[in-house]
Protein backbone atom coordinates (compact mmCIF):
# COMPACT_ATOMS: atom_id res chain seq x y z
CA UNK A 1 0.00 0.00 0.00
CA UNK A 2 2.70 2.45 0.98
CA UNK A 3 4.64 1.70 -2.19
CA UNK A 4 1.55 2.24 -4.31
CA UNK A 5 0.84 5.49 -2.49
CA UNK A 6 4.32 6.81 -3.17
CA UNK A 7 4.11 5.80 -6.86
CA UNK A 8 0.72 7.45 -7.12
CA UNK A 9 2.08 10.61 -5.49
CA UNK A 10 4.83 10.74 -8.11
CA UNK A 11 2.28 10.18 -10.87
CA UNK A 12 0.08 12.87 -9.33
CA UNK A 13 2.83 15.40 -9.81
CA UNK A 14 2.77 14.60 -13.52
CA UNK A 15 -1.01 14.29 -13.89
CA UNK A 16 -3.47 16.28 -11.81
CA UNK A 17 -6.43 14.02 -12.57
CA UNK A 18 -5.06 11.26 -10.30
CA UNK A 19 -5.74 13.29 -7.16
CA UNK A 20 -9.06 11.56 -6.45
CA UNK A 21 -7.48 8.11 -6.89
CA UNK A 22 -4.69 9.10 -4.52
CA UNK A 23 -7.19 10.19 -1.86
CA UNK A 24 -9.14 6.95 -2.21
CA UNK A 25 -5.98 4.86 -1.96
CA UNK A 26 -4.85 6.83 1.11
CA UNK A 27 -8.24 6.17 2.76
CA UNK A 28 -7.94 2.47 1.98
CA UNK A 29 -4.41 2.41 3.41
CA UNK A 30 -5.66 4.04 6.62
CA UNK A 31 -8.44 1.47 6.92
CA UNK A 32 -5.90 -1.33 6.47
CA UNK A 33 -3.70 0.18 9.21
CA UNK A 34 -6.69 0.41 11.55
CA UNK A 35 -7.66 -3.20 10.90
CA UNK A 36 -4.10 -4.39 11.47
CA UNK A 37 -3.98 -2.48 14.76
CA UNK A 38 -7.34 -3.94 15.76
CA UNK A 39 -6.16 -7.45 14.90
CA UNK A 40 -3.03 -6.94 17.00
CA UNK A 41 -5.13 -5.77 19.95
CA UNK A 42 -7.40 -8.78 19.61
CA UNK A 43 -4.38 -11.09 19.49
CA UNK A 44 -3.06 -9.55 22.71
CA UNK A 45 -6.46 -9.90 24.39
CA UNK A 46 -6.70 -13.50 23.19
CA UNK A 47 -3.30 -14.34 24.66
CA UNK A 48 -4.29 -12.81 28.01
CA UNK A 49 -7.59 -14.68 27.97
CA UNK A 50 -5.90 -17.99 27.18
CA UNK A 51 -3.49 -17.45 30.08
CA UNK A 52 -6.33 -16.60 32.46
CA UNK A 53 -8.34 -19.65 31.36
CA UNK A 54 -5.34 -21.94 31.83
CA UNK A 55 -4.84 -20.60 35.35
CA UNK A 56 -8.54 -21.03 36.09
CA UNK A 57 -8.47 -24.59 34.77
CA UNK A 58 -5.49 -25.38 36.98
CA UNK A 59 -7.22 -23.91 40.02
CA UNK A 60 -10.40 -25.90 39.37
CA UNK A 61 -8.41 -29.11 38.89
CA UNK A 62 -6.60 -28.52 42.18
CA UNK A 63 -9.92 -27.83 43.91
CA UNK A 64 -11.48 -30.97 42.42
CA UNK A 65 -8.53 -33.06 43.60
CA UNK A 66 -8.83 -31.55 47.08
CA UNK A 67 -12.57 -32.31 47.18
CA UNK A 68 -11.97 -35.89 46.07
CA UNK A 69 -9.35 -36.33 48.78
CA UNK A 70 -11.74 -34.89 51.37
CA UNK A 71 -14.57 -37.11 50.14
CA UNK A 72 -12.37 -40.21 50.39
CA UNK A 73 -11.34 -39.24 53.94
CA UNK A 74 -15.00 -38.77 54.92
CA UNK A 75 -15.92 -42.16 53.46
CA UNK A 76 -13.15 -43.82 55.47
CA UNK A 77 -14.26 -42.05 58.64
CA UNK A 78 -17.90 -43.04 58.07
CA UNK A 79 -16.82 -46.64 57.58
CA UNK A 80 -14.81 -46.58 60.81
CA UNK A 81 -17.73 -45.11 62.76
CA UNK A 82 -20.03 -47.76 61.26
CA UNK A 83 -17.62 -50.49 62.38
CA UNK A 84 -17.36 -48.89 65.83
CA UNK A 85 -21.14 -48.78 66.32
CA UNK A 86 -21.56 -52.34 65.00
CA UNK A 87 -18.99 -53.52 67.56
CA UNK A 88 -20.76 -51.58 70.34
CA UNK A 89 -24.11 -53.14 69.45
CA UNK A 90 -22.57 -56.61 69.31
CA UNK A 91 -20.98 -56.05 72.71
CA UNK A 92 -24.28 -54.81 74.16
CA UNK A 93 -26.07 -57.93 72.86
CA UNK A 94 -23.33 -60.15 74.28
CA UNK A 95 -23.53 -58.46 77.68
CA UNK A 96 -27.32 -58.74 77.70
CA UNK A 97 -27.22 -62.41 76.78
CA UNK A 98 -24.66 -63.07 79.54
CA UNK A 99 -26.80 -61.39 82.17
CA UNK A 100 -29.86 -63.14 80.72
CA UNK A 101 -31.73 -59.95 80.12
CA UNK A 102 -33.12 -58.69 76.85
CA UNK A 103 -31.68 -55.62 75.26
CA UNK A 104 -32.58 -52.55 77.22
CA UNK A 105 -35.38 -50.43 75.92
CA UNK A 106 -34.89 -46.74 75.44
CA UNK A 107 -36.16 -44.59 78.26
CA UNK A 108 -39.47 -42.95 77.65
CA UNK A 109 -40.15 -39.50 78.94
CA UNK A 110 -43.14 -38.96 81.13
CA UNK A 111 -45.89 -36.87 79.67
CA UNK A 112 -46.77 -33.87 81.75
Amino acid sequence: MDAQLSELAESLKRRGQLAEAQKTLAAIAELVRQRVAGAQQQAAKRAALVTALRELTGAYQAREKSLQTESAALAIEASRWGDYYAARIARAHTECSITNQGPSRPLQRKKQ
